[in-house]
């Protein structure tokens, strides 16, 4: 088809280069999927990320929590009262490090439902759950 509006070698030399391209960019592996009965082949190309296992390992293994974030999160629940909202600033505040860094802990109490996340970007506030109050430590 390439050939009959003046695009293309003739030499099959692209389909390595797509192949090549795919590759570098992690994106999935392209698939070559021949049809019979009208009689095509058809190169299905993917622009989504392959999984790789390995990496999937290895970002599991990131995702351990280290003595001292276990630390810090069990001292924002420590500090938090149960009946207030705290803004992110005030969080960072009372454990001494970065905006930044609250936000990041404070995903980690959200998704241990140790803490639940009220309002949206600015206005954002964090309260303690009634779950958080049965079991302080993390």
């Amino acid at each position: 088809m390439f050939n009959l509006i003046g695009i293309g070698e003739r030499a099959g030399s692209g389909v390595p280069d797509i192949y090549s391209v795919w590759e570098q960019q992690g994106w999935k592996q392209p698939e070559v999927i021949e049809e019979y009965g009208p009689d095509r082949t058809v190169l299905k190309l993917s622009f989504v990320k392959s999984v790789d296992k390995k990496a999937l390992i290895k970002s599991a293994d990131k995702k351990k929590i280290t003595k001292k974030t276990r630390q810090q999160l069990d001292k924002i629940i420590e500090c938090m009262e149960a009946d207030r909202e705290y803004r992110i600033g005030e969080i960072a505040e009372f454990l001494g490090v970065k905006e930044t860094r609250a936000r990041e802990l404070a995903r980690e109490l959200i998704w241990f439902k140790k803490i639940e996340a009220t309002g949206k970007n600015r206005g954002r506030k964090y309260r303690k759950t009634a779950e958080s109050d049965s079991s302080d430590k993390i």
